[in-house]
This record gives C-alpha cells, sequence and structure tokens, in this order.
C-alpha cells in the first residue's frame, strides 16, 4: 500500500513510499500513463517525508537507516540514483524557499530538548543557519 506521497511541481509525476513485507521502497509514478517504477530499494532504510525539488529536477527524502538513530536529509535524481546525504539530525519535515535555493527544517537536541530552526543551502545542505 502507498503512503507518504509527494507530487511533482508541474503534477505529472508522484514519488511515493511503498511498504513490502516490512521494508520501505520508493516509487516515481507517471499521473498520465498510470504506471510506477521503484527508483530506490534499500532494505534497512525507512523514508519519512518526501518533496520534489521547485524544479522538479530532484526528490528529497528524509530517511532513517535502522541500524542507527539519525534522520537524513537525502536529495536524488528524479529518474533514481544514489542519493546525496546533505544533513543528518532532521526531526520533522521540511520546507523549500521560493526559489528553492534553501531548506529549512528543524534540529533538536535530544539533551537539552532544545529544538533549532537550521537554513541550509537546498544543494548541498551546507551553510546551515540557527535560528
Amino acid at each position: 500500500m502507498p503512503f507518504r506521497v509527494a507530487i511533482s511541481p508541474d503534477g505529472k509525476s508522484v514519488v511515493y513510499r511503498q511498504r513490502i513485507n516490512g521494508k520501505d521502497s520508493l516509487w516515481l509514478g507517471q499521473v498520465d500513463a498510470n504506471s510506477s517504477v521503484m527508483i530506490s530499494d534499500e532494505p534497512d532504510v525507512s523514508y519519512y517525508t518526501l518533496a520534489f525539488s521547485p524544479d522538479g529536477q530532484n526528490i528529497y527524502a528524509t530517511a532513517r537507516d535502522r541500524r542507527q538513530k539519525q534522520t537524513k536529509l537525502l536529495r536524488m535524481p528524479m529518474l533514481g540514483g544514489v542519493p546525496t546525504e546533505l544533513t543528518t539530525n532532521i526531526d520533522g519535515g521540511f520546507s523549500f524557499s521560493p526559489d528553492g535555493a534553501k531548506i529549512a527544517f528543524v534540529r533538536r537536541n535530544r539533551e537539552t530538548k532544545e529544538a533549532m530552526l537550521q537554513i541550509a543551502d537546498a544543494a548541498d545542505g551546507r551553510k546551515a543557519i540557527r535560528n
């Protein structure tokens, strides 16, 4: 059963998480063709928030390897390929600036129980600004 769905800016594609036999995979669907293809199938990874970049060229996802504790922010080409890890320790979703150049997310300090808004470059997750 598909869930965690995002639609592309042009409305022609969807990306969604599918769980089969307790394992997550990411699928890219074409709305007009009513067809889908698997774009990521890493057996120990769970996917959470999904989004297309504002230009529709990349898919962003928060994901966690079940063997690790931190959630990562990943970017991958729309048609699949090797994900690029942008940053770690993401709590919840994320959002893009109107021009797609920046990404905002929340990072929590588990020890102090403080939450910090972070703003970073969408291309590489660097230059995080803490607010």
